[in-house]
């Protein structure tokens, strides 16, 4: 378990996460997450694609958590287009996704939180309070 924990990267992220929780590999699970945390802002669609709701919120949670907050919200927004998530799935709760981000450390300007109000991900409420840091 300690030689394979060592060995996560994008290459192999998915399938080691995926053996990890189907295993109780409690190490792996840990590496794994960590991972995820680590490079959370670097993630690509296909990276992405297999990750369920309870990983990113995990991710999103974490004190581990690195990268900038426009970046962290451009890569949510990755996944719920390669998740095809939808505000309406009743399994997931796009709003906490969301809230898990310090929103008004994006300026209201830029191209990322223009893109996430155009979706309705952003409300008017936080909308106005990232204006007031601005």
């Amino acid at each position: 378990e300690r030689i394979i924990s060592q060995r996560v990267c994008f290459e192999n992220f998915n399938g080691l996460f995926h053996f990890a929780e189907e295993t109780g590999a409690e190490l792996v699970l840990e590496k794994c997450q960590a991972f995820l945390c680590n490079n959370f802002q670097d993630c690509n669609p296909t990276f992405f694609s297999d990750l369920s709701y309870n990983h990113i919120h995990k991710a999103l949670s974490s004190e581990e958590l690195e990268g900038f907050e426009d970046n962290i919200l451009q890569s949510l927004l990755k996944w719920l287009d390669s998740a095809k998530v939808s505000k309406k799935d009743k399994d997931i709760n796009v709003d906490e996704l969301i809230s898990l981000i310090r929103l008004p450390f994006i300026p209201s300007n830029s191209e990322i939180m223009l893109e996430a109000k155009k979706r309705g991900l952003v409300s008017q409420e936080q909308w106005d309070v990232c204006d007031l840091f601005q």
